[in-house]
């Protein structure tokens, strides 16, 4: 009986069995108790969960999806790329399913409410893709009109440069045929008067360019047209250069020179920092326009007045050769310098209209350019032109036309991005029609779960005297476990924990107050008793195997000592020297070979 008590008390198993169920007695308590109010509130979760809660789960899935269709064509709308519309209106496509099936989940009247809307919505994104793709066709087809419109400006250039240089030839070869008397006089008037004009000219015309390009960069928010022209601009600043360097070898103009140098320093700042306008910049530029323009004006006019000069010094041994001199080749050169301002400021202003933000500012934008072109056209009809070159002008026309021209491209997709957003403004309407019904049918059945939600908590108030008596009788249980673990199971394993530590630190000391413990503890009690006597035992045979090996030592190393004074002294016996005897005791065992060796010598 007295063992049974014990086991009784002192087994783990049993107390914690016990504790157990104890809970799993106060848990039945709950769980019938929950059962019970269960069967009383099973009715109104069923009306609450078959018929509130689903109407307004679908008006929420209507509402989240509103939502991504409104996502979708606002990527719809910020597409950089025909690709990009066209991943916004499959993700339309995909919203506008899960909102139909949403739709389709309320009531008929509401969703046959909302279908029109719906269809209308889809119309709707359709028309908007169909603006984006026309803008973006637009935007394609000013890109190569852009494009071609550079390459044709920069062959009419090319082409008067040559021809201008065609004319300073012949002009040379006039002057080898004048008579000597005129022969130095000429040359210096082809070799400075004539190429100094057409430098000056073709300078002009550099700086009428790049601050058209300037003016263009400033007004422009496309990425690709600026960085078009920002490449016009290095090529127009690396030919500008050339002209600069020339005028400064031929000692032309020095007094407008430093002008023109301060000018092309601004525009070299600004390439440095890709033509981006600062505050200030376009002023400055303008005020730097106006001062070169003047300067080459003064030039061109003492050019001019240099020439007229030596066409009358010359004229008295040859005033036909230079008359036609003057009236020919000088003309001719003048005329391409001509040519070439009004090709530079038709391209120019074409640039600058393709940078328009919006329609009104693109019909003034046309109207400058007409009256560029019909600059050009009028001068095209008084002077000598090459069949190349008329051909080259009429393609630079033609992409000036008010129809089809870079202006006419640029207001079309200024209008398909005005249609776009017109539409998306319809779309969002509709949406948010479709939205506003949604919220109308969800706040009804949120109303409607809230009613059935009341009747809900009125049962669950029933019961929850009866769940606070089981709580109480739970919190008893738990005030007591903790009281009851520490007595029985912690108390008497925290003893055995110190025992442990205590022969772990080595202190072998009788294990005691473990005799009236049974189960588990018990047994651990004794186990570690056991194990003391194992550690007893264990440090008695660790002491006698010391000893042993004190002694082993001990007498190894008398014997090394026996052994290196007998070969010593043999060493110096083998030497010759008789006289050596062993006269230190040897340990014991080994006195009678010192006698020995004695006796032997």
């Amino acid at each position: 009986m007295r063992r049974l008590v014990s086991f009784l008390f002192g087994s783990i198993a049993i107390k914690i069995s016990i504790s157990m169920a104890a809970m799993g007695a106060m848990a039945g308590a709950a769980v019938l108790i929950g059962l019970m109010v269960f069967n009383t509130l099973s009715a109104s979760l069923n009306t609450l969960l078959g018929e509130q809660l689903p109407g307004l789960r679908h008006s929420v899935t209507v509402i989240e999806h509103t939502g991504g269709i409104r996502d979708a064509l606002s990527e719809m709308l910020l597409a950089g790329t025909p690709a990009g519309v066209e991943a916004g209106l499959a993700r339309f496509h995909d919203e506008k399913a899960y909102l139909e099936e949403g739709m389709n989940g309320l009531p008929e009247a509401s969703a046959a409410a909302m279908r029109p809307l719906l269809a209308k919505l889809e119309t709707e994104a359709g028309d908007m893709r169909a603006a984006l793709s026309d803008r973006f066709a637009r935007d394609a087809q000013l890109d190569q009109t852009i494009a071609g419109f550079r390459d044709l400006s920069q062959q009419a250039r090319d082409l008067l440069v040559q021809m201008s240089d065609d004319a300073a030839y012949d002009m040379e070869l006039a002057g080898e045929q004048t008579v000597q008397a005129v022969t130095d006089t000429l040359t210096a008037l082809m070799d400075y008067d004539f190429a100094a004009t057409a430098l000056v000219l073709r300078a002009r015309s550099e700086i009428n360019l790049l601050s058209g390009i300037a003016i263009a960069l400033a007004e422009t928010v496309d990425d690709g047209l600026a960085e078009r022209l920002r490449g016009i601009a290095e090529a127009s600043l690396g030919e500008f250069d050339a002209i600069l360097a020339e005028l400064e070898e031929r000692d032309a103009i020095p007094d407008q020179l430093p002008t023109l140098v301060e000018t092309r320093a601004v525009f070299a700042e600004a390439s440095r920092q890709g033509f981006r306008a600062r505050a200030g910049f376009m002023d400055r530029l303008m005020v730097l326009r106006d001062k070169s323009e003047t300067a080459l004006t003064y030039a061109i006019d003492e050019l001019t007045y240099n020439l007229m000069i030596g066409a009358e010094d010359t004229a008295t041994f040859n005033s036909e050769a230079v008359v036609r001199l003057i009236d020919n080749e000088m003309k001719f050169i003048r005329d391409a310098a001509r040519m070439e301002l009004a090709v530079e400021t038709v391209v120019a202003t074409a640039f600058l209209g393709a940078t328009v933000r919006n329609l009104d500012t693109a019909a003034a934008a046309q109207a400058e350019l007409d009256a560029a072109a019909e600059a050009l056209r009028n001068l095209a009809a008084e002077i000598y032109m090459t069949d190349e070159l008329g051909v080259i002008v009429e393609g630079i026309l033609a992409f000036a036309a008010p129809e089809t021209g870079i202006v006419a491209t640029r207001a079309d997709m200024l209008a398909a991005q005005a249609r776009a957003e017109r539409t998306s403004v319809a779309a969002y309407e509709q949406l948010r029609r479709i939205g506003d019904a949604a919220v109308a049918h969800g706040d009804a059945a949120l109303l409607a779960a809230a009613e059935a939600g009341d009747a809900v908590l009125a049962d669950a108030d029933r019961a929850e005297d009866q769940l606070r008596m089981v709580a109480l009788g739970s919190l008893a249980l738990v005030v007591a476990a903790p009281l009851f673990t520490w007595l029985f199971i912690l108390r008497p394993m925290g003893r055995l924990v110190r025992v442990t530590e205590r022969l772990s630190k080595g202190d072998l000391a009788p294990i005691t107050g473990f005799h009236i413990s049974g189960g588990e503890i018990g047994r651990m009690a004794t186990a570690l008793g056991v194990f003391r006597e194992g550690l007893i035992e264990r440090e008695r045979m660790q002491e006698h195997e010391r000893a042993t090996e004190e002694e082993r030592r001990a007498h190894a190393a008398a014997q090394h000592d026996v052994v290196t004074r007998l070969a010593d002294a043999l060493q110096r016996l083998s030497a010759g020297d008789l006289s050596e005897s062993l006269e230190k005791p040897f340990p014991e065992d080994y006195e009678q070979l010192r006698h020995d060796f004695n006796a032997t010598v």
